[in-house]
């Protein structure tokens, strides 16, 4: 079982320790909501979070969700964080297309645009194909 940041009560100063907090998240992801709400507004803390989990995103500062590479680190991990990400990011080409090609069914959470132009090859993970259209020339 994953070890917890025993860090229950909301005065530890633990919970502000960049350095304890980083050791916890990279044992279990999920020990970001654990964290002060300055580390979790924190890109290194927070990409460590991520990266071990990607779902950790749900417990990053609104302003990481909208930050590219954490997001992007998030869904390469686990494709369906991006449920998580801004709305900004939701309808980014390249953060879909990283989360879709982890997991099909990220596609879930993407902008009403994207989802209209990615459609899944053969219904398969991680094979996708983009429709044509005027703005996007390309298929993949």
């Amino acid at each position: 079982m994953p070890k917890q940041l025993s860090l229950k009560n909301e005065d530890s100063p633990t919970k502000n320790d960049k350095k304890a907090v980083l050791k916890a998240v990279k044992e279990n992801g999920f020990n970001l909501m654990l964290a002060s709400p300055r580390l979790k507004d924190d890109k290194d803390v927070v990409l460590s979070a991520v990266k071990e989990n990607g779902q950790a995103l749900s417990h990053a500062s609104a302003r990481l969700k909208d930050d590219e590479d954490v997001v992007i680190a998030a869904v390469r991990q686990q494709g369906t964080a991006l449920h998580y990400a801004s709305d900004e990011l939701k309808d980014n080409d390249h953060v879909v297309m990283n989360a879709f090609a982890q997991d099909s069914k990220s596609l879930h959470y993407a902008s009403p645009r994207l989802k209209q132009t990615i459609k899944p090859k053969g219904g398969r993970k991680n094979n996708y194909t983009k429709k044509r259209t005027r703005k996007n020339k390309f298929r993949k």
